[in-house]
């Protein structure tokens, strides 16, 4: 009797925990993310899906489609700007424009809306100001796919389709990263997830679409990319900004554009700062060339933690040759200058259609895992992981004038980014009529 105790206790001391611990661990990871994935999913699908057939507004062949834009932030501008200007002159629309500058997580992107768009001479309300059921819209066009950190919940996309809103999303950066954390933002959110129409770059990121969602993958489209409608040629090309050509006099420009600092679950995906630091002390001497610093509208904020920002924007403002351009727009700079040095940032995808040479600049200790398109893309750049790299590249292929990519990056170009006769903005607007005409034969 006495044996048998001793083997319970040396059971529930030694044996249970780490089957208990086993068990957690198979709730947690299997069991509980197969349930919310597949089983408690599908049913929420399914009740946004029957609310969104009974409430959404049926379309009428011959009246005016009403659509809202919930716009957000002015560097996001660009992947709207020709959708806008199509759908604001064309007679079949009836556009509204709402402003959302809500501080929920993200803030610093979003101060200047209202700012922005006064500028712009866009009439706009606040999405506060008048409730959606009342503007009634057939449609309603998100600026960022992030519901959680980016909207208040009555403008997620799950809350929108079930209140019978149809929703639209332009990506407004690129799909770039293909890292896990990245995919889920590409594919798996839930704004993406209950979209009615979605426009991606490329016609090779469906592909991806097909591949990485779970459902909805049909709503996915590629109709070219507003952002890119500015290269167009019935687009006049904007102009290199004063304060920017005035500093620059007939020196050779070089845009140096930075994401950014930022660690993805340790890692730091980004250039190290240190890397950028010594940079800086390089292309001080470098007079016979200019520089435009193009931070991400975050660096700042996010630099505290990686490195004291008064000295780095000391460094900066020690820099003769070079001016730090934080305008809204950043077309204006990026189409008139020689040689473009970027890390992770969206532009470095438009700025394929410059034809200029382009360093793509990574950290030398991660790898950033890229989508297929994009990679594409990025084999056809020149490639630094530090200091060393930057200044040997700007040197041997800017200075000397040897673009020896130049042949394959216009091929990459012509695979990846497809351009129209007809501009993005415009097709997009087709679209979109035509898809509800398609939808009024069964209203």
């Amino acid at each position: 009797m006495r044996f048998l105790l001793q083997i319970k206790r040396f059971a529930i001391r030694v044996i249970k925990p780490p089957f208990k611990e086993i068990g957690s661990f198979v709730y947690r990871y299997v069991f509980s993310r197969a349930v919310n994935s597949i089983f408690i999913r599908g049913i929420i699908y399914r009740q946004v899906q029957y609310s969104h057939r009974i409430l959404r507004r049926n379309y009428r062949i011959g009246e005016k489609i009403v659509i809202v834009f919930i716009f957000q932030s002015p560097s996001f501008w660009p992947s709207w700007e020709s959708l806008w200007s199509a759908v604001s002159n064309d007679a079949r629309y009836e556009a509204h424009m709402l402003v959302c500058d809500d501080e929920i997580k993200e803030k610093v992107q979003f101060t200047r809306a209202r700012e922005f768009l006064t500028e712009k001479n866009i009439p706009f309300r606040g999405v506060h100001d008048i409730h959606l059921k009342d503007l009634h819209p057939h449609i309603v066009v998100l600026h960022t796919p992030y519901d959680g950190g980016h909207r208040p919940r009555f403008l997620h996309g799950d809350v929108l389709k079930a209140a019978g809103y149809r929703t639209v999303y332009i990506t407004y950066g690129i799909e770039i990263s293909d890292s896990d954390k990245a995919r889920s933002d590409h594919f798996l959110g839930k704004a993406v997830q209950t979209l009615w129409r979605g426009f991606t770059f490329s016609p090779l990121m469906i592909s991806e679409y097909n591949s990485r969602m779970l459902t909805n993958n049909d709503a996915i489209r590629s109709l070219g990319h507003p952002k890119f409608d500015s290269f167009h040629a019935s687009y006049p090309k904007p102009s290199l900004p004063e304060s920017i050509a005035s500093a620059a006099g007939d020196r050779p420009i070089i845009l140096w554009k930075v994401h950014f600092p930022k660690r993805v679950f340790g890692k730091q995906i980004t250039p190290e700062i240190e890397e950028y630091l010594k940079f800086i002390d390089w292309l001080k001497t470098q007079d016979n060339l200019f520089f435009v610093f193009m931070p991400h509208p975050k660096f700042f904020a996010e630099l505290q933690q990686f490195s004291d920002v008064e000295v780095f924007k000391a460094a900066l403002a020690s820099c003769k040759n070079l001016v730090t351009y934080d305008g809204d727009d950043y077309r204006s700079a990026l189409q008139n200058v020689d040689f473009i040095i970027t890390d992770r940032s969206a532009i470095m995808i438009e700025a394929a259609l410059t034809e200029k040479p382009i360093l793509y600049v990574q950290n030398d200790k991660y790898k950033e895992p890229l989508t297929p398109p994009v990679q594409r893309l990025v084999d056809t750049y020149y490639s630094a992981d530090g200091c060393a790299d930057m200044i040997g590249h700007i040197q041997d292929v800017f200075i000397k004038n040897d673009d020896y990519k130049r042949e394959s990056r216009l091929q990459a170009i012509a695979e990846v980014l497809v351009m129209d006769d007809t501009p993005s903005g415009r097709r997009i607007a087709d679209h979109l009529y035509q898809a509800m005409n398609e939808e009024a034969d069964y209203s």
